[in-house]
């Protein structure tokens, strides 16, 4: 005979579904927050310096919705860079310096994305990517900048997404996201939703023949630093 221990356990309600229903209204909240921030754009600034001028001059330091900014690198005229381009490609050289003017100009001659980064069509995401942009700031900080067109999930205009960046040490190196922004949004878990996002859009480029060129030279680069400003390449030379 059944025991009325037994008959009240079995007629107490599971409350599992109470669980997974506020797990799924979570999820929905953050996914709307993130869209909701989306909206607001991303703002950049030459230097950290010229973004304290201008929060020193508002009347409230309190954040407020559209605070997020990215730091945009400059993009010289000149053409050093090319002779720096064929050293990383010949391996000529055993340290290679490059200052984010540089790595902007070749950006802009020889980095244009060739196809839209188009998610699962059940998705409904397109996103175009413009010319990428490096920025470092004073204190060091790698700024990846990705001004992109996009379209989906209530989207419809320009967003400059923008990845806070390092490089792991050992060979080979690897870019590792630490924080990402699309928009006014910061992207959840960036080393892993980030570096996922980060991928597919270097897909939008992995069709171009510079990419391609500058993939296999980039497997002699032992490590990468960040001093004074500019990245300096240690290679394996032959």
């Amino acid at each position: 005979m059944p025991s009325k221990t037994s008959k009240k356990e079995k007629s107490e309600p599971s409350h599992w579904p109470v669980y997974l229903y506020g797990a799924a209204m979570a999820f929905l909240g953050m996914l709307l927050g993130i869209i909701y921030m989306m909206s607001f754009p991303l703002k950049g600034y030459s230097s950290l310096e010229e973004r304290k001028v201008e929060m020193e001059a508002r009347e409230s330091l309190d954040p407020v919705p559209g605070d997020a900014f990215y730091i945009e690198g400059p993009t010289l005229r000149s053409r050093t860079w090319e002779l720096k381009r064929k050293e990383l490609i010949e391996g000529t050289a055993q340290t290679i310096t490059l200052s984010p003017g540089e790595i902007n100009a070749w950006f802009g001659a020889n980095f244009r994305s060739s196809v839209p980064v188009t998610e699962e069509e059940s998705s409904g995401l397109t996103l175009v990517p413009d010319v990428p942009n490096l920025g470092i700031s004073e204190e060091g900080t790698l700024y990846l900048n990705l001004p992109s067109d996009i379209t989906g999930y209530g989207l419809d205009g320009d967003y400059v997404l923008s990845a806070q960046a390092r490089y792991s040490r050992g060979t080979p190196v690897k870019l590792v996201v630490d924080r990402l922004q699309v928009g006014g949004a910061a992207i959840p878990l960036p080393g892993q939703l980030g570096a996922q996002m980060v991928s597919k859009v270097i897909k939008g480029f992995s069709a171009a023949e510079e990419y391609k060129v500058i993939r296999e030279a980039w497997d002699r680069v032992q490590s990468v630093e960040i001093k004074n400003g500019e990245l300096v390449l240690t290679l394996d030379t032959p």
